[in-house]
């Protein structure tokens, strides 16, 4: 296991708190194999909150892209040391895509989607994480047939991310995410 455990100087961060409880929340209700499932969320004597997962072993896509693309060359795409291929980069793209469209139908979108967010576990795995600044679109967009993601935060619509705020990593943002146009950032 691994455990997250919010530092003690964000105990006092209302936004901190409220985000940390919504991760936790998010993460166990996505049930899917390239997801870390979240086993337990609690508190400690000392009232910092927490939540446990299944640790990760592996590296980060950033990790093999780097290494395909360091074993190209002018006659095309090599295999790179590490046994490597952009084949496997393609497959594992796939999967992605796949678990980032499960998170859809559930009404999240995870706004910090990059490679370094990936980890490829030793046997193939990918485990798409950093859960962390995850949007949950509101009931609204659903029926009462339909499965969604509900948290603290979106049920009782508190610390919603306000028009013009941007959060995520520049380089991998969608235009409206960059733009702070959050009525426009879904699925």
């Amino acid at each position: 296991l691994a455990m997250k455990i919010i530092h003690p100087n964000l105990l006092k961060s209302k936004n901190a708190l409220t985000r940390f409880i919504e991760e936790a929340q998010v993460g166990a209700q996505l049930q899917h194999p390239n997801i870390i499932p979240v086993h337990e969320f609690g508190e400690l004597p000392d009232g910092r909150m927490y939540f446990t997962m299944k640790e990760i072993r592996g590296k980060e896509f950033t990790d093999l892209i780097d290494s395909v693309h360091n074993a190209a060359n002018e006659d095309g795409w090599a295999i790179a040391e590490d046994g490597s291929t952009f084949r496997q980069l393609i497959q594992i793209f796939h999967k992605i895509c796949e678990t980032i469209a499960y998170a859809h139908t559930l009404g999240v979108i995870h706004r910090d989607l990059k490679p370094e967010n990936v980890m490829i576990g030793g046997f193939g795995e990918v485990l798409v994480v950093d859960w962390g600044i995850a949007k949950v679109l509101g009931t609204e967009e659903y029926t009462e047939e339909e499965d969604f993601v509900q948290t603290s935060r979106n049920e009782q619509n508190v610390m919603a991310t306000r028009m013009g705020m941007v959060a995520g990593t520049p380089a991998y943002m969608s235009p409206e995410q960059a733009a702070g146009r959050i009525d426009l950032v879904g699925p």
